[in-house]
C-alpha cells in the first residue's frame, strides 16, 4: 500500500494500568478478607485500547498515540510489535501510573474503582500540538480534561477544527464532575461526539437540555453523536443542514437477540474505533454503525483479545 493510501490521525490519553477481578463490587464483603482464584493485570486506558484495536483492524489508517511518560508501562509497551500504531511520549516522567482495579460480574458487567495520578499535562498537550498539521482526525476522552487544562485542549480542538479536519471526543461516566463552562468551552469545536446514554443523559442535565437536538444548535461543529446503548446496540445522529424541519438523520442498531456477556471492558472503546475507521474511509454511516455495534458484541462475548494473554 502506498503512503499515499494512509491517511494520518493522532490521540492522546493516559495509559492505566487495569487490575481485572472476576468480582461483583456491588456485594457487599461479608468476611474481613475474601480470596480470588485469580487476577490479570494489563495496559489500559480508553484512548489506549480505541488505539490498540484500531491498528489491528485498519490497514488504510497511520496512528500516533501521544502519552505522559511513564516508564513503567512504556518499558512494557515497547516489548510489543504494533501494526500502524506509533507512541509517543514527553519528557516529563510521572512518579506514578493511574489504576483502575475492574470488578467483573456474573453478567460480564464491569465496575471500577481507580486511582489518577494526574501528570502535568503541558508537556504532552505541547507534543499534541507538533503533530495536529498531518492528522485528518485528532482523537481523544473527556477522561484526559480537567481544569487546569481545558483551555488549551480548546485551543488545540479549534486549531484543527478551522482546517477542517475532524475532531473526534468520547465522553466518560465523570462528566458530573466537570462544570458547565467547562464542557461547553471543550464542546465548541468538536466534530463528533460519542459515548453512552447514561452519559448523554448526564450532558443533557448539564447543559439544561432535553434532547440531542439541542446538541446540535449550541454547537454547531458538532455533526455526528454516536450514543452507545450496550445490550440494546446504539444510535448513531447526523446534522442535516438542508431540511430546517428534521434537524439530524437518525440511524439505529438494535440487537434483538439476548447477549450473554462475558466481559464488557473496552467494548465502548472498540465501538468508538470502528466509528474513527468508518468515518476516516467515508463509509455511510448506516454501514459505520452497525459494524460498530458488531465488533463491540464480539468484545463483549469474548473480551478484550490482549487481554487473554
Amino acid at each position: 500500500m502506498n503512503k499515499s493510501e494512509i491517511t494520518n490521525i493522532i490521540a492522546f490519553g493516559t495509559l492505566r494500568e487495569d487490575i481485572l477481578l472476576r468480582y461483583d463490587f456491588s456485594v457487599p464483603l461479608e468476611k474481613m478478607e475474601v480470596k480470588l482464584d485469580s487476577y490479570k493485570s494489563v495496559i489500559g486506558g480508553s484512548v489506549y485500547n480505541s488505539c490498540l484495536f484500531l491498528s489491528n483492524y485498519s490497514k488504510t489508517i497511520d496512528i500516533t498515540l501521544l502519552v505522559p511518560n511513564c516508564q513503567m508501562q512504556l518499558s512494557t509497551l515497547f516489548y510489543e510489535q504494533y501494526p500502524n500504531l506509533h507512541i509517543i511520549y514527553n519528557g516529563s516522567n510521572m512518579a506514578s501510573h493511574p489504576l483502575s482495579i475492574i470488578g467483573i460480574c456474573k453478567d460480564g458487567e464491569k465496575r471500577i474503582i481507580s486511582c489518577d495520578n494526574a501528570a502535568n499535562s503541558d508537556g504532552l498537550l505541547n507534543i499534541v500540538s507538533k503533530y495536529i498539521s498531518n492528522c485528518q482526525l485528532l482523537y481523544t476522552s473527556f477522561y484526559e480534561i480537567n481544569k487546569d487544562n481545558y483551555i488549551r485542549i480548546a485551543h488545540i480542538f479549534s486549531e484543527i477544527n478551522k482546517t477542517g479536519k475532524l475532531v473526534m471526543l468520547d465522553l466518560c461516566p465523570l462528566l458530573n464532575t466537570f462544570s458547565k463552562h467547562l464542557i461547553t468551552n471543550i464542546l465548541e469545536f468538536v466534530s463528533v461526539l460519542s459515548g453512552n446514554e447514561l452519559e448523554y443523559q448526564a450532558l443533557f442535565n448539564i447543559l439544561k437540555m432535553k434532547s440531542a437536538e439541542a446538541i446540535f444548535k449550541k454547537f454547531k461543529h458538532i455533526n455526528v453523536l454516536c450514543i452507545k446503548q450496550g445490550e440494546h446496540g446504539a444510535t448513531i445522529l447526523k446534522r442535516t443542514t438542508s431540511n430546517y424541519k428534521k434537524p439530524y438523520e437518525k440511524y439505529e442498531h438494535v440487537i434483538k437477540e439476548k447477549i450473554v456477556a462475558k466481559n464488557t471492558v473496552g467494548c465502548g472503546d472498540v465501538f468508538n474505533a470502528v466509528i474513527i475507521n468508518g468515518l476516516i474511509n467515508n463509509k455511510s454511516l448506516r454501514h459505520i454503525l452497525d459494524e460498530a455495534v458488531e465488533e463491540s458484541r464480539k468484545i463483549a462475548l469474548g473480551g478484550l483479545p490482549w487481554m487473554q494473554k
